[in-house]
């Protein structure tokens, strides 16, 4: 299985500690599907994985690829050719006017260009710079072939509370949430089409009344005080267990 194509937004230091805890012979369910890093990653360790999202553009992309890769391709090496010229004007034409193209082969092209030159990674909002890896994208996305393992899961206009009480019982549920804001009863919002409301205190009681969810933020001080410490890991920059919060990059939160 081929690396995502897209460009990183989530740099998940905790997939290591992850297989160590996931059972591989159970299918694991990852909510916000986004770029892809986390899933790629566990189908290349032998997990049977389904990917959740309420963005239809992301779906989308994800759907045509794993559809059709090489439409897909030849799609962006032609828009590609013709915006060479002044990319950053182009880009943001297409920007603000992928989401009118009826050709969903054509919208998820215009999707992986953007989101690529995005310095957010996003296709609604962000600076649009040079990518320096784009030529590495573009190798990956030519070289991508669809995974028997996993499953990219539409659900329009469901919460994720909503979206994880459609998932079997018994099977295993990640949701990377990303970013802790401060304020325990505040929304994280992913950007624009992007965006899926997550509140944190639905997401507390949800793992205190589940034993198969697993939850993944970002360091946050605060955070670490909201849940018992016996299912607190704390992972480094190097993808290893610390005891140290100044070293501490992310935080995985799972019962044993």
């Amino acid at each position: 299985m081929n690396l995502t194509p897209l460009k990183k937004i989530s740099p998940h230091k905790c997939i290591a500690y992850l297989k160590t805890i996931l059972n591989s012979s159970t299918p694991v369910h990852v909510m916000l599907l986004h770029d892809g890093v986390l899933e790629t990653a566990l189908i290349k360790g032998k997990y049977r994985v389904f990917s959740h999202t309420s963005a239809a553009n992301i779906y989308n992309f994800w759907d045509c690829l794993s559809k059709d890769p090489k439409k897909v391709y030849d799609m962006v090496e032609s828009l590609d050719s013709t915006s060479a010229s002044s990319p950053e004007k182009s880009y943001q034409f297409f920007r603000g006017s992928w989401h009118t193209r009826p050709n969903i082969y054509m919208r998820a092209a215009l999707f992986f260009l953007v989101s690529i030159s995005s310095d957010e990674g996003t296709i609604s909002s962000g600076k649009i710079e040079p990518n320096a890896a784009k030529k590495f994208l573009f190798g990956k996305l030519r070289a991508f072939y669809p995974s028997e393992r996993w499953f990219p899961v539409f659900h329009p206009d469901l919460s994720i509370l909503q979206q994880v009480e459609k998932i079997p019982k018994g099977h295993q549920v990640v949701i990377p949430v990303g970013t802790y804001d401060y304020d325990f009863l505040s929304s994280a919002k992913r950007y624009g089409v992007e965006q899926t409301p997550v509140v944190h205190k639905d997401l507390k009681e949800l793992f205190y009344k589940s034993d198969n969810i697993v939850l993944i933020y970002y360091y946050h001080p605060e955070l670490v005080k909201l849940y018992d410490k016996e299912h607190i890991t704390m992972i480094d920059e190097n993808s290893n267990i610390t005891t140290d919060t100044s070293r501490c990059k992310e935080v995985v939160i799972a019962k044993s």
